[in-house]
């Protein structure tokens, strides 16, 4: 009995980890493109001044 369920645990486990580690990826581009976002929404005085300040040097 043993050696009927050790297989199928191990390959839930397995599977469940690789999905977890999918949607974890997922979600942490998600996040981080969503931060960049709000940087940029947050600051626009900052952004700008800088891109001038490149521009003109």
């Amino acid at each position: 009995m043993t050696y009927e369920i050790l297989p199928i645990t191990i390959g839930f486990i397995w599977i469940s980890w690789i999905t977890g580690f999918f949607l974890a990826s997922k979600a942490l581009r998600f996040r981080t493109l969503r931060y960049h976002l709000l940087l940029e929404s947050e600051t626009p005085n900052r952004t700008i001044p800088n891109s001038k300040a490149k521009q003109g040097s």
